[in-house]
């Protein structure tokens, strides 16, 4: 007979009616045409009632992945990152915390960690920078997931000083939070 037990739960929430990605971040199909502030309402709603239908459920995540691949933004075309050439930090920050204020308010006693994961991204001064730019507005995570795809990022041994760089000043854990290898 074996026993089986979960180790560890890790959530994604993709905030998205089908796969999200750093070129489709697509706003589920019921929040579409709400205005900014309706969206981070219903973001901050929905996050609080998945945290509760876990804990109902007891099986509360130890970690919450906060949307997919999250480069380009989440929630489109209002949480869109990059719109025109020119970078809507606050809007994508908000967002997010209003996602993790959902998570907390849902948790009860038991916050889950938060991960944020990121697409490749050509060296890690890029990802640095997409994630100093939301600490600074506030955005509160534990881990940051990251994608490790060699045709992109080379072979394996250059993985591990690539992830290292990256903890070193964002002062963070980092996964491997998806690959294809």
């Amino acid at each position: 007979e074996i026993k089986r037990r979960v180790e560890y739960l890790v959530l994604d929430m993709h905030f998205s009616d089908t796969w999200a990605a750093p070129g489709h971040q697509l706003t589920p199909d019921a929040w579409r045409g709400l205005d900014y502030e309706q969206l981070r309402k219903r973001v901050r709603g929905y996050a609080k009632r998945v945290m509760l239908a876990f804990r109902k459920a007891s099986a509360t995540p130890d970690m919450v992945m906060v949307g997919n691949e999250i480069n380009q933004g989440m929630l489109w075309p209002q949480g869109r990152l990059w719109v025109r050439g020119r970078p809507r930090w606050s809007r994508l920050a908000g967002l997010l915390r209003a996602a993790t204020a959902g998570i907390d308010a849902g948790s009860g006693g038991r916050r889950p960690a938060i991960m944020l994961q990121v697409a490749y991204f050509p060296a890690p001064p890029h990802a640095w920078t997409f994630l100093q730019n939301l600490i600074s507005r506030g955005v509160r995570f534990d881990v940051v997931g990251y994608d490790y795809y060699p045709y992109w990022l080379g072979p394996l041994p250059h993985l591990r000083p690539r992830l290292t760089r990256l903890a070193e000043r964002i002062h963070k854990r980092v996964i491997v939070a998806e690959t294809a290898y």
